[in-house]
């Protein structure tokens, strides 16, 4: 592959501060200008490149779901455009039809995010406090939009790498009311919140929710003081093969947590939170419940069987 696509992988797979929404983006920008560089070999080489970077994009960060979802949309919809019949008699350049496919993707990705915080709003808006950690995209959104604007919103900082400092500064330049914990005080915090929110970068076949560590504890302890806790979780975050039991975390350096003795550390990423803690899925179709969100499940592999991708991996088949 060429050098800038090595280098935008790298990028994506090194990245500490956006989360899987983002990173999901990225990966889609890529898979376009890549598959446009190949124009001229013709549609079957464009189709190649896109195939080795659904491939690659679900592997580059195994507890991220939505790499590996988007960009097999991505390899879908630029096959369905260039084997159309009219765009080929009407002589539309094949390098026109990554764009295309990208802007509607863009645009399809845009329009699940409104839906998904128009859902929430009846589930988050009447809360006084609501308790998050670390950064989500999609987090921030339905705190600033969904979330009623006097609500107490507590945020855990998210060791090794703070990223919950960043929603901190971007609720609070909004004018929201934060308070920012340590991770080890998510359990006493909950006594001024109603509900516990936390991000997803993968909904797992057993409906389990990953995504950062703490987030486990923060279900627990929502659990122990009988308050819910939700999960934003769209439904381009379903990894329908993977379970609890058999799914990838990332490990990340050791020296994050203690540079001097790394060798002593550990520093797991992700984890998975239950489904038996999660009260609602809140998703583009509206919260949904475990037996509902079963049903989500079973769609999204029906549609990558369909589409000849195998679910384990998303590889075009």
């Amino acid at each position: 592959m060429p050098r800038f696509v090595e280098e935008q992988l790298a990028r994506i797979r090194d990245d500490r501060e956006r989360g899987a929404a983002e990173l999901a983006e990225a990966g889609l920008r890529l898979m376009a200008r890549a598959c446009s560089e190949r124009a001229e070999a013709g549609r079957e080489a464009m189709l190649d490149e896109a195939a080795g970077l659904v491939r690659r994009l679900a592997a580059l960060r195994p507890s991220m779901a939505p790499l590996g979802n988007w960009a097999a949309a991505f390899h879908a919809a630029l096959r369905a455009n260039l084997m159309d019949a009219g765009s080929m008699d009407a002589g539309v350049p094949p390098a026109g039809a990554c764009e295309a496919v990208l802007a509607d993707l863009l645009a399809r990705k845009a329009a699940l995010s409104d839906a998904l915080i128009a859902g929430a709003r009846p589930v988050l808006g009447r809360a006084r406090g609501i308790l998050t950690l670390s950064y989500s995209s999609t987090v921030e959104r339905l705190l600033l939009e969904a979330a009623a604007p006097d609500c107490l919103v507590i945020v855990a900082e998210s060791r090794p790498l703070l990223e919950g400092r960043k929603l901190c500064r971007n609720l609070a330049a909004a004018g929201r009311r934060v308070r920012c914990i340590t991770d080890a005080q998510i359990g006493l915090a909950l006594a001024d919140a109603d509900m516990a929110l936390i991000g997803a970068d993968a909904v797992l076949g057993d409906l389990a929710v990953v995504n950062k560590a703490g987030s486990l504890f923060a279900a627990l302890a929502a659990r122990a003081q009988g308050k819910p806790c939700h999960a934003a979780a769209d439904t381009f975050k379903i990894d329908p093969l993977a379970s609890s039991a058999d799914a990838v975390f990332e490990e990340m350096a050791a020296d994050e947590v203690w540079p001097e003795r790394p060798e002593i550390c550990a520093n797991v990423y992700f984890e998975p939170v239950p489904a038996e803690l999660i009260a609602l899925y809140l998703t583009e179709k509206g919260p949904l419940a475990a037996a509902r969100m079963h049903e989500e499940v079973a769609a999204r592999r029906e549609q990558r069987r369909a589409a000849g991708l195998d679910a384990r991996d998303a590889r075009p088949r």
